[in-house]
């Protein structure tokens, strides 16, 4: 117990020395985002206020580089993910399917931060009627 005493202190002394714990971030989504729904992905449109050098990911699938975009330092942006990757969910409807997915917008590359927003984006696809008719003879 006396050797993790130091170690204790010295972590304590590190976590203590910035003066201002919070992260300020003078960005922010502008306007209503969009979401486009494409036959095989779903995307979420989007303007920043500022120069955009933060990360778009899908919810709970942050390490998996099909599902993060970085920032490019611009202000229009265009996040897409495909309907059979990151976890996209599927419900049945009655005459159709929901595509649902949860996309992060994060303005820090590392940390969550208070300008950040969570978009849960849903598409509808209504099924296709489709007639069949075939001839049966019965012998």
């Amino acid at each position: 117990m006396t050797r993790l005493l130091p170690l204790l202190a010295a972590l304590s002394c590190v976590y203590d020395v910035g003066a201002n714990p919070t992260v300020e971030i003078d960005n922010g989504v502008v306007g209503e985002p969009e979401v486009q729904c494409g036959s095989d992905s779903i995307s979420l449109l989007f303007n920043s206020r500022n120069p955009f050098s933060g990360k778009v990911f899908v919810k709970g699938f942050v390490s998996d580089s099909e599902c993060v975009m970085m920032g490019d330092n611009k202000n229009s942006h265009r996040f897409t993910v495909k309907h059979d990757s990151c976890g996209v969910r599927r419900q049945r409807e009655v005459n159709g399917v929901v595509i649902i997915s949860t996309v992060i917008v994060s303005f820090h590359s590392i940390f969550i931060t208070r300008v950040d927003r969570a978009y849960r984006l849903s598409c509808f696809y209504v099924e296709g009627t489709k007639r069949v008719q075939q001839q049966l003879d019965v012998a």
